[in-house]
């Protein structure tokens, strides 16, 4: 192989990949909350989500394997809603296959469960890596009682191998006691992948393949 041709393929090494997600603030109208900045509402079911991707083809297409070390969300500044009664729940996740949004909103709110838990139909191996939490009204400081604050959360995920062509990246806020005319503000966030990127033996590879395309076929 020439040097030319080798210096354009992928290398293999550690690297930092991120999904920027843009802030919402927003007020309800007679329905649900508007859509903007690529955030869908999803009238009915009380919802708002943010769908994106971390593209991987170049990747794959050169044989390497992704090996997830750690990930975390970066979310500086205040939720907020202006009306008391209102809490929120946030599910953020990164996963190996695209799963529907109305699946998602289904066993969290029916089973209470996240995507990868026994009542679902995605295996755990295709959760990279998820984080869920419950924000709450507060009473302490008076003069900003607008603001939520966390209550409950948990990660969970398995962190394994993936030799997916891409990651999907979401972000759900669940919406409890609000009504037409409250504000809804949520921060701009980033959500960071920290992986080793690799080439395994091509029969350890295809059977990664293999294995993720017979698991995306659940649902």
């Amino acid at each position: 192989m020439s040097k030319e041709s080798t210096s354009t393929r992928a290398l293999e090494g550690p690297r930092t990949m991120s999904k920027l997600i843009p802030a919402y603030d927003e007020t309800r109208g007679s329905g649900n909350y508007p859509e903007t900045n690529g955030w869908e509402a999803k009238f009915g079911y009380n919802y708002l989500v943010h769908e994106t991707y971390i593209d991987l083809e170049g990747f794959n297409r050169d044989g390497m394997t992704c090996f997830p070390e750690s990930a975390a969300i970066q979310d500086p500044g205040d939720y907020i809603c202006d009306n008391a009664a209102t809490r929120i729940n946030i599910l953020d996740m990164i996963t190996t296959e695209r799963i529907p949004a109305i699946q998602i909103n289904s066993w969290l709110e029916t089973d209470n469960q996240v995507p990868g838990m026994i009542d679902t139909t995605v295996d755990w191996s295709q959760i990279v890596w998820g984080y869920w939490r419950s924000m709450m009204p507060q009473a302490t400081f008076q003069g900003n009682a607008a603001i939520l604050l966390s209550g409950n959360g948990g990660t969970f995920g398995s962190g394994q191998a993936t030799t997916a062509r891409k990651l999907w990246v979401y972000r759900f806020v669940w919406l409890y006691g609000s009504a037409e005319g409250d504000e809804l503000v949520i921060p701009a966030s980033r959500i960071i992948l920290n992986a080793v990127f690799a080439q395994e033996g091509e029969k350890e590879f295809l059977m990664r393949q293999k294995r993720s395309y017979e698991l995306g076929e659940s649902y």
